[in-house]
């Protein structure tokens, strides 16, 4: 049976999707053209708006969704007790950010804007599906390219790709959605740590290297080898002894 297209019929459709749903199967589900479902998609939210509805209608993800409106989200989460999902720690909000701005990226070129290794980050975005491989790099190795997924728009209601505020404002977006009790600022925070820590080991190793060279300049000059390179002199062979008179053998004779 045909369903005729209406706000209500697309209401139903996406109350009854657990993921955001891509315009061309709600199209297909309606049979109707993807230009009528948008037009249908804007009626239900005008009018889910114009009944204080608790419900609105959000496009993320090349597709729409029905979700509960902010301000109820509280007595929602009390209500459900719901466990929240493991939280985003800073390196991860870092890493994340890196990826989503820069993509398509490799590992090597975030660990070159990050200064640490970021395997254990990578595989804990991969396995959450913030971030996939979408492809290989050319050179040694064939590197792989890293970007993110649906579930990243999804999550943080981007739209696209396109539709990533500037780089300034995603610490706005990120305090909106925040995990567990990690926040923006706890984010920054560590990442100026961690900025300040590898500086000073830069620093401390740049130093060392620089006493190491003068101390070999200095011996390079005087020519005497260091300290720890002497080598005991060897103690010169022992002449022999000449060998011992023999015990004399004459036999005194006895006077006649």
């Amino acid at each position: 049976m045909k369903v005729a297209v209406s706000p209500s019929a697309l209401e139903a459709l996406l109350f009854a999707a657990a993921d955001p749903v891509p315009v061309e199967r709600l199209a297909e589900a309606l049979g109707c053209k993807k230009a009528e479902v948008l037009t249908t998609a804007r009626e239900l939210a005008a009018a889910l708006d114009a009944r204080a509805s608790g419900l609105s209608v959000e496009e993320v993800g090349g597709g729409f969704r029905l979700a509960t409106r902010a301000e109820y989200s509280d007595a929602i989460e009390t209500m459900l007790a719901r466990t929240r999902r493991a939280r985003l720690t800073p390196p991860s909000l870092e890493t994340l950010a890196i990826v989503a701005y820069r993509q398509p990226i490799s590992r090597a070129g975030i660990e070159a804007l990050r200064g640490v290794d970021s395997g254990g980050v990578l595989a804990t975005l991969i396995e959450r599906e913030f971030i996939k491989v979408v492809g290989t790099a050319e050179g040694p190795g064939n590197p792989l390219l890293y970007g993110t997924t649906k579930d990243f728009l999804t999550f943080f209601g981007f739209e696209s790709i396109r539709a990533l505020p500037p780089i300034e404002q995603f610490a706005e977006v990120v305090r909106s959605k925040k995990e567990g009790d990690e926040t923006w600022d706890d984010f920054t925070a560590h990442a100026e740590v961690e900025r300040k820590r590898l500086a000073e080991l830069a620093d401390t190793a740049g130093r060392n290297l620089a006493e190491i060279e003068e101390r070999y300049r200095k011996i390079r000059v005087s020519g005497a080898p260091p300290k720890n390179e002497k080598k005991k002199a060897a103690s010169p062979a022992a002449e022999p002894s000449p060998p011992e008179a023999p015990a004399s053998t004459a036999i005194s004779r006895a006077p006649a």
